[in-house]
């Protein structure tokens, strides 16, 4: 089987641009589930973070062509060791109160979302930094313009890690009355806030024109917030919104709609304990399903998974799993020389949301016909007890999974060693191979080899990888519309929008 690894990272002084646009004043009316707050530690996943990408900037952006870091806040960086980096900001930046962005900036916002008793959702971004968990984490601001960052062991795609909102910098006035700001963001992003957002309000955004990259090409951005997605599609069928965007379903039945490829994996997770140790068994779990029966049930909304790490993620080894090519007949005859034990059902447990249910039930009946053995549904309604059970599983749950960084390392790292509790000393030794290359596009040989490790462990079936379907008023041009892989959000900042006719 022929194997392709994608690269990681790439030389720190690249930079992505978009291309030169005729600027309009409209503005684009998008709808999104409502933020906790507008600190850059509290919002991430999904379209609460094209709200972060709006108003705030780290040090690096991922160019959403080849998922590679670029050039942000920091014009460069290096490190000789993985573990120690240097950072060198841009000279003359600004947040959107006038006040200048400094190396400063940086350490103050990141203690303060480190810190545990500050509660921020982002805080478990800076787990590999030194001292995390204490208050206080390895970076100093050395000057105005360079920062200096020492992780507690090496960590080669670190740039990549930094380009979530988690990482952006907040001026003194945040850091000082982080109440204030919590609903008056004071950014450094390419859009900025006029007047305070109370929850349960809509949100206007207005472009920045002082940003380094320059103004967007349109006016501003209205937020309206909510999870009702009937609400929005019906929205956008009369002409009061021009984006709605869709993690799990479909929007086909949309006349402009984008089907983008996201980094989110489900599978199905396997126990380790009896009868799930048997390789044949898991071998013959994974031979028996038809992914492409399976992922016919969500449309665009899905692609038949071949591997451990969706393919978009750079370091992700394509056509890693080599038992995932459907053979019913071979499958049987496995499973039934491994002797499953006689009377013993095949329960699948989900949580019950409506993809989740779906692919359980497909599941089901897919594994009860060609194994032959009785299949049995096991939802669970409290999400927090989904995800404690699915970490130490007794019987197989459907998993659906986004990774922190926007890196095949983090979903070995975080998904499968630490969240699974995978204990192997050669996948362990591989990943670290990774972490340690002597630059970030060597890291993919140790993460590539991992993941062929994976193959011949089975913690999981992988099943499907998840695509971000987007509805598009006229307004929107949807060459356009493109991913935030350190989010899976929509970059707002590269829309564009067609001038409103006379």
């Amino acid at each position: 089987m022929a194997f392709a690894v994608v690269g990681v990272g790439s030389p720190a002084e690249a930079t992505f641009s978009a291309p030169d646009r005729v600027f309009t004043s409209e503005w684009l009316r998008f709808t999104a589930p409502e933020p906790t707050d507008l600190l850059p530690g509290n919002t991430h996943f999904g379209s609460t973070g094209s709200l972060a990408t709006a108003l705030y900037e780290g040090l690096t952006r991922i160019d959403p062509e080849t998922g590679e870091p670029v050039a942000a806040a920091a014009e460069h960086w290096s490190s000789s060791d993985q573990q120690s980096w240097t950072f060198t900001l841009r000279d003359g930046m600004t947040f959107h109160n006038g006040d200048p962005v400094t190396a400063q900036s940086f350490v103050d916002a990141w203690e303060f979302t480190a810190n545990p008793s500050h509660n921020q959702y982002g805080q478990y971004q800076f787990s590999m930094f030194e001292g995390y968990g204490s208050g206080i984490i390895g970076v100093t601001a050395t000057s105005d313009t360079e920062l200096t960052v020492k992780l507690a062991e090496p960590w080669s795609t670190f740039p990549i890690a930094l380009a979530d909102p988690a990482f952006a910098p907040l001026p003194d006035d945040c850091v000082t009355s982080v109440d204030a700001c919590a609903h008056l963001a004071i950014g450094n992003g390419p859009f900025h806030m006029q007047s305070e957002w109370a929850p349960g309000e809509s949100l206007r955004l207005t472009a920045w024109k002082e940003h380094h990259d320059g103004p967007v090409q349109y006016g501003g951005i209205e937020f309206t917030f909510g999870d009702d997605q009937e609400r929005f599609l019906a929205m956008l069928a009369s002409n009061d919104a021009d984006m709605v965007v869709s993690e799990e379903r479909d929007l086909a039945e949309v006349p402009s709609t984008v089907t983008l490829p996201s980094s989110r994996l489900t599978s199905l997770v396997l126990p380790d304990e009896k009868p799930y140790k048997k390789t044949a068994i898991r071998e013959a779990i994974s031979g028996a399903i038809d992914r492409a029966e399976l992922t016919g049930a969500f449309g665009s909304a899905a692609t038949a998974a071949d591997g451990f790490v969706p393919p978009m993620l750079p370091g992700a080894l394509e056509g890693s799993c080599e038992n995932c090519v459907h053979d019913p007949e071979g499958a049987k005859a496995a499973f039934k020389d491994a002797k499953w034990p006689k009377k013993t059902k095949l329960r699948i447990g989900h949580f019950e949301s409506s993809m989740q249910t779906t692919t359980a039930e497909v599941l089901c009946r897919q594994l009860s016909s060609a194994l032959g053995v009785d299949c049995e549904l096991k939802p669970e309604s409290d999400y927090v007890a989904y995800l404690e059970r699915m970490a130490s599983p007794s019987y197989p749950m459907i998993g659906s999974w986004l990774p922190d960084q926007a890196t095949a390392e983090s979903f070995l790292r975080q998904y499968y060693q630490e969240y699974l509790g995978v204990d192997d000393e050669e996948l362990a030794a591989l990943v670290d191979e990774g972490n340690a290359a002597g630059n970030v596009q060597g890291a993919a040989g140790g993460f590539g080899e991992a993941q062929r490790r994976l193959d011949e462990l089975m913690p999981v079936v992988p099943l499907m990888y998840g695509n971000t379907s987007v509805a598009l008023s006229d307004m929107v041009v949807p060459e356009s519309v493109v991913l935030d892989r350190a989010t899976n959000a929509i970059r707002v900042d590269l829309i564009e929008l067609r001038p409103a006719e006379d």
